[in-house]
């Protein structure tokens, strides 16, 4: 606010002061107190990514100043802040956290893993992301450099401005005392302040001077501005010299310990909130190894470690494992991969698929972290993936890979997210019984290999199974369902007989087991048939979630599993389930007259009510299909962006003195000879008018909304009375909106109030909408029960 004398009157004005109150020099020191302020912060290496916290800080004061500067009030220059802030805060930090991803997931994940961090806070738990802590700098920074900066430009305040970060570095500096050196960022800091007020001074006395017409030499501002120098250099200097003298006196330092008492007691609790910065670092790691045991026991713990959410996927008879590796070797009770070749995932590895797979669908995944991870979880025939990781694998002599495990190069932490793209073969009974037994060479030499010590009778049970069944989908299932009936599940067995292979002694002796059991068991004896299998571990389906329409799964430590994969030629590896505590699997049977024979779970083949066409689709068809998806929210956004701008050059034409939309909109029709209608024509005439009349003109529209419209004999007194006793709060502003129109309409006075009745015109038209809502509403119950 400003102080403006007219007519012997004081009356305030809330346009920003055109007299200059700052400068460039002093703007440069604001930063400069900013960037001190915030390099404070960025040496500690409290974390990494710290530099874009001073990024921001300059950013929010140049932001600050420019609003200040401007005529915005200070409710917009609010509001103008608070979107600048929407938008260069999450910028900065997904441009710094989350790199080679697309700009949704980016904000998908950072707005997951803060979600986590503040979950923790509220819960009373240890904070381990620090992200939480740099997006509070980040949000402190901006809302205090912006309040800075606007508070300089627009009434050229000096303490208001700098104090919050003059508090900020002292509590930096309490926090980071190891090396004293740190501590001369305070001495810079109070150096700029001085200077800075200075400067201000300076300004603030050459107006008066000015205004009085006070002859000044030419060099005053260099001689000040060398004195005011001097001068804080030398308080810095005493101040720095200060602490030690007194350090010496007991009364000191008691009065001290008093003084900080509570704030060391604050410190524990803001350590909290900011855990991670101590050091500890964060933990992520995964269950499956390149080797793994069978074990004695499996996990049973109900820790969510990851929910799935089911983006697009065909078929829905599917059922999903969501997989972290395969094994090919087994021996000794344990088994080995040798996938061991490692390259960079790249965008689109169509050569994961086998070259001999003729049918597939497209299936979409989000996978969010409720636990730090490394490994991957993904599922069959992956082609896409949108974050940077690292594939493991085996060449095929058809040039494609053989896969294995997929590690993120940075840890997937809890609230972060990862998009992966699959085509996913779902094969009917009838495709898999006839896809034969011409395998490809790198499937026979890679996956039936049989361990040294397999049992005869081991065998003999797998020959006794396969009798009388005529294709390998039949002697799968037939293994598959013995296992399931004859075997019982158990989630802890006892140690096997030494010299006792693992697997002999379940099926015949123990006859219990749980998954990895059951998978290897399966294995093993398919291979000792000729047929081809791997052991593929990760995780079970999980909760299933209905999420209006789209599905979600909750996958918890216990849904850890083990299950066989059976390669068919011109499909694939396809899922079987000997486990007894899992559900069998069901599969689409094209023909129902084939019959089952003794082996076969009846649950196992169903008859759907429609025939399954699997269409063929590639990768880069589906990826044109993801561009057009998100083509309307892009052009949206654009829109919205777009609308923001127009509006802010409507917002400087208007101020300029430009003409109304409504004046645009008549003149053009008119141009045309199209006839304007009468309410544009209405509307046009009032934009036209002076801002006190435009004004004063609102009391006629409340009365007319508030079913009192005013008599053409009614002076503006009569009007202002009449509005006044339907809105008597604003009795006050009615009447100085119609005395500051009558003193204009009938006198020559040259005040102008046009600032103050354009914000009463505001006010009156919604205090007359409201009480005509209101009157809308207690008229209401009578209307309906004329209806």
């Amino acid at each position: 606010m400003i102080v403006q004398l007219s007519a012997n009157k004081l009356t305030k004005s809330s346009i920003p002061p055109r007299s200059l109150s700052w400068d460039w020099p002093a703007a440069i020191l604001l930063l400069g107190c900013v960037l001190i302020a915030s390099g404070r912060l960025v040496v500690t290496q409290a974390t990494d990514h710290l530099i874009l916290i001073s990024f921001l800080g300059i950013l929010g004061g140049i932001a600050g100043l420019a609003l200040g500067r401007s005529r915005f009030p200070a409710w917009l220059g609010a509001i103008f802040g608070f979107l600048y802030g929407l938008f260069f805060i999450p910028w900065q930090l997904g441009l710094a956290l989350f790199a080679n991803q697309e700009w949704a997931d980016r904000l998908r994940d950072l707005v997951g893993r803060l979600s986590f961090a503040l979950t923790q806070l509220f819960e009373g738990e240890n904070v381990e992301d620090p992200l939480l802590f740099l997006a509070v700098m980040a949000f402190l920074f901006w809302v205090i450099s912006l309040k800075a900066g606007y508070r300089l430009a627009r009434r050229g305040e000096l303490w208001g401005a700098v104090i919050p970060f003059g508090l900020v570095a002292l509590i930096v500096q309490s926090y980071d005392q190891q090396e004293a050196w740190k501590a001369w960022f305070l001495a810079i800091f109070l150096l700029c302040v001085l200077l800075l007020m200075a400067r201000l001074q300076l300004l603030r006395q050459r107006q008066g001077w000015e205004a009085s017409h006070t002859n000044l030499p030419w060099e005053l501002d260099s001689n000040l501005s060398t004195l005011s120098f001097s001068t804080a250099v030398l308080l810095v200097v005493l101040a720095w010299v200060s602490p030690t003298l007194v350090s010496s006196l007991d009364s000191a330092e008691s009065l001290w310990t008093i003084i900080t008492t509570p704030w060391r007691t604050f410190q524990e609790e803001l350590g909290r909130a900011f855990y991670p910065l101590k050091g500890e670092p964060l933990q992520a790691g995964f269950v499956y190894g390149e080797r793994m045991l069978l074990g004695r026991d499996i996990p049973k713990s109900s820790e969510n470690l990851f929910t799935v959410q089911i983006i697009q996927q065909e078929q829905s008879v599917r059922r999903n494992y969501w997989r972290d590796r395969v094994y090919d070797i087994y021996e000794d009770g344990q088994w080995a991969s040798t996938h061991d070749q490692l390259k960079t995932w790249e965008t689109d590895e169509m050569d994961l698929l086998s070259s001999d797979v003729q049918s597939y669908s497209p299936a979409q995944f989000l996978f969010i972290a409720q636990s730090n991870m490394v490994l991957l979880h993904t599922v069959p025939q992956l082609v896409y993936l949108d974050r940077p990781a690292t594939l493991s694998f085996a060449s095929n002599d058809d040039g494609s890979k053989d896969f294995g495990a997929l590690f993120s190069i940075d840890p997937v932490l809890r609230g972060e997210s990862y998009r992966v793209t699959a085509l996913i073969s779902v094969p009917t009974v009838n495709q898999l019984r006839n896809a034969g037994t011409q395998y490809p060479s790198w499937v026979s030499e890679r996956y039936l290999q049989l361990p040294s010590d397999i049992s005869q009778r081991t065998q003999e049970l797998a020959q006794t199974l396969a009798e009388g069944q005529e294709t390998p989908y039949d002697i799968a299932s037939a293994i598959t369902n013995y296992l399931r009936r004859e075997i019982e599940y158990t989630d802890r067995l006892p140690a096997a007989p030494f010299e006792s292979e693992p697997i002999d002694w379940m099926l015949f002796e123990q006859k219990q087991g749980f998954c990895n059991y059951y998978a290897t068991a399966e294995v093993v004896m398919l291979r000792s048939l000729g047929i081809p299998a791997r052991l593929a571990v990760g995780y079970a389906q999980g909760e299933r979630e209905d999420l209006g329409g789209r599905v979600r799964y909750s996958v918890r430590q216990r849904d850890a599993h083990a299950w066989p994969e059976v390669y068919f030629p011109g499909i694939g590896w396809v899922e079987f389930e000997p486990t007894a505590n899992q559900e069998p699997l069901v599969r689409p049977f094209v023909n129902p007259q084939s019959s089952v024979n003794e082996f076969e779970n009846p649950e196992e083949v169903v008859s759907p009510p429609e025939v399954l066409e699997i269409e063929p689709l590639t990768a880069e068809e589906y990826f044109k299909q993801e561009e057009a998806r998100y083509f309307i929210p892009s052009m949206l956004f654009m829109a919205a962006l777009l609308s923001l701008g127009a509006a802010l050059l409507w917002h400087r034409h208007r101020a300029r003195g430009g003409l109304a939309l409504a004046t645009l909109a008549e003149r053009g029709l008119a141009r045309y000879d199209i006839h304007p209608p009468q309410a544009l024509i209405q509307m046009a005439r009032l934009a036209e008018l002076p801002p006190l009349t435009r004004a004063y003109m609102q009391i006629n529209l409340a009365l007319a909304w508030l079913g009192d419209p005013p008599k053409f004999s009614d002076t503006p007194d009569q009007r202002a009375k009449s509005l006044a006793f339907y809105l008597p709060e604003l009795n006050e502003d009615i009447q100085s909106l119609s005395h500051d129109y009558q003193t204009r309409l009938f006198s020559r006075s040259k005040i102008s109030r046009e600032e103050r009745a354009l914000r009463t015109m505001r006010r009156i038209h919604w205090a007359a909408r409201r009480a005509q809502w209101r009157k809308w509403l207690e008229q209401l119950p009578a209307f309906i029960r004329k209806r």
